[in-house]
């Protein structure tokens, strides 16, 4: 696997993680949403960000185009970029899986 693959991979997993450490905590206890929540969704987005760069720089996608137009953090043409690389969302939440096989 190309050294960038692994490296948008293994950073997308660490957001990931802190994503999931951060979740409990997006409501307080009186059931309105903390500021938190703001971190979390904009984790989360780069979460996907750095998902799909890993699959797009592993089917051969230039690491160097990934971070300019028309891809930067633009989470629509990544994903249909991926799709046209193959990227099965019919899976259900098998992609992430195989995103992990790299």
């Amino acid at each position: 696997m190309p050294t960038m693959a692994k490296d948008f991979f293994k950073s997308a997993d660490g957001h990931r993680k802190a994503v999931e450490l951060l979740c409990p905590h997006e409501f307080k206890a009186d059931g309105s949403r903390d500021s938190l929540f703001f971190a979390i969704y904009n984790l989360l987005g780069f979460t996907v960000e750095l998902y799909l760069k890993a699959f797009l720089s592993k089917n051969g996608i230039q690491d160097s185009a990934l971070s300019k137009r028309p891809y930067g953090h633009n989470l629509n043409n990544l994903f249909n970029k991926a799709l046209e690389c193959g990227f099965d969302v019919s899976l259900g939440s098998g992609p992430i899986d195989l995103i992990a096989e790299i």
